[in-house]
């Protein structure tokens, strides 16, 4: 038989579970302000609040506590979802921040949430996964984005060999300009050019100060229109077979059609003369008789 918990009880129960968080809270605020900020004591902040998620969960005192957050939240100036995970809502309450860590942080607890880590293995469970952003960005992604992102590796490799193979061979060979010793040194060189009417583009300048980043995301764009052709001609493949499929179906519809056209035409162009020569014959009759 379930205990039954007075409404008295659970006011009491929901202040001491915001009083858990307000001291959370204050210790929020001083880790994210500290300068040597310390992954030991991250790890404890969010065992607590993975703590107090298990505490409140599905209890008749959840609502209060939820209630008494948004508000918080609200009065802080954060805007806050109409219906937030409870582990994000006490994450952000308990960091007092909007920025993308928190989101990370969220996610770390979702998935542990997911895995059944127990608030005590918290911590080592987390070092073993390689730390929080490594729990977030891996463990909590879906399969089908694992997929997209090894399928862009992939192209991304298949991309570093078309410019290998086009070395050879490349669209054109441009002089050295102003920027050329500051276009960044490194193993390839990013150029701006303008494409006209007849798309021919013409190489206008180098780009200095390239970043090696800006060299991955060139690269990544390549693979990335190597992934859209490869749909697009998949795409077009099975349009083509389509159109074949139907092509087949009509050659061996249409002569029967045909056929039984001519038919029709046949018979009908046979019962004309024989109306027209009856008509005359009866025509010839009436007057024989009237005569």
């Amino acid at each position: 038989m379930t205990k039954k918990v007075n409404k008295s009880t659970e006011v009491n129960t929901a202040k001491d579970v915001m009083n858990k968080l307000d001291g959370l809270y204050q210790k929020g605020i001083e880790w994210t302000t500290q300068y040597n900020r310390t992954n030991a004591t991250l790890y404890l902040l969010l065992a607590h609040c993975l703590e107090i998620y298990g505490f409140i969960k599905g209890k008749s005192y959840e609502g209060d506590v939820i209630k008494t957050m948004l508000k918080a939240l609200a009065d802080r100036g954060f805007t806050v979802p109409k219906h937030p995970r409870v582990i994000n809502l006490i994450v952000r309450y308990v960091f007092n921040t909007e920025r993308r860590r928190v989101y990370a942080y969220a996610r770390a607890l979702n998935v542990a949430i997911s895995d059944g880590v127990q608030v005590d293995r918290f911590a080592a469970w987390v070092e073993e996964q390689g730390g929080v952003e490594e729990v977030a960005s891996k463990k909590g992604k879906t399969e089908e984005t694992m997929q997209r992102e090894a399928t862009l590796k992939l192209k991304v490799d298949e991309a570093r060999d078309l410019l290998i193979s086009k070395v050879s061979q490349p669209l054109a060979v441009v002089d050295k300009d102003q920027f050329t010793v500051r276009a960044g040194g490194g193993e390839y060189t990013l150029l701006i050019g303008k494409t006209d009417g007849q798309n021919q583009t013409r190489v206008l300048c180098t780009v200095p100060d390239v970043t090696s980043n800006m060299i991955v995301a060139a690269i990544q764009k390549i693979a990335n229109a190597l992934i859209k052709d490869e749909k697009t001609n998949a795409a077009k493949e099975v349009l083509s077979t389509r159109d074949a499929s139907i092509k087949e179906l009509v050659k061996t519809v249409k002569p029967k059609v045909l056929s039984t056209n001519k038919k029709a035409l046949s018979v009908t162009a046979k019962r004309k003369p024989v109306s027209t020569a009856k008509k005359k014959s009866i025509a010839a009759k009436q007057r024989t008789k009237v005569a």
